[in-house]
């Protein structure tokens, strides 16, 4: 993903900065980029908690899970995007104003796994 960016511009590992990774995220993850923007401006617009989930094993689902499993990535989305992310294993993201209010609970894991909220078996 940043390879490209890096080898198209011309930049070292320490050249690279968050503008670089949001722009790669952008081309090679574009569904769930576009996604995860729309909740963030539900989020704000409401000024409340959303949370969705997507079927895992989908290509929106599969981008998503690349955004929020990398650390790196999800503190980038949250960057650009103004919003906090919690991630629920099988695909479910909540998307806040503060930290707190992403927080992931045992119940939140326990309903997406047992297909109460979840879209596929996970």
């Amino acid at each position: 993903m940043i390879a490209t960016i890096q080898k198209e511009e011309h930049l070292s590992d320490d050249q690279v900065t968050t503008d670089h990774l949001w722009k790669a995220m952008q081309a090679d993850l574009p569904k769930a980029v576009s996604w995860l923007t729309k909740l963030a401006e539900k989020a704000k617009e409401s000024n409340a908690m959303v949370f969705e989930n997507k079927d895992p094993n989908s290509d929106l689902g599969k981008q998503t899970i690349r955004i929020m499993a990398g650390d790196i990535l999800r503190d980038t989305a949250e960057k650009k995007l103004g919003v906090h992310f919690g991630f629920v294993n099988c695909c479910g993201v909540k998307v806040g104003l503060t930290p707190e209010s992403v927080e992931v609970t045992l119940a939140d894991q326990v309903k997406n796994q047992n297909g109460i909220t979840a879209h596929a078996d996970c």
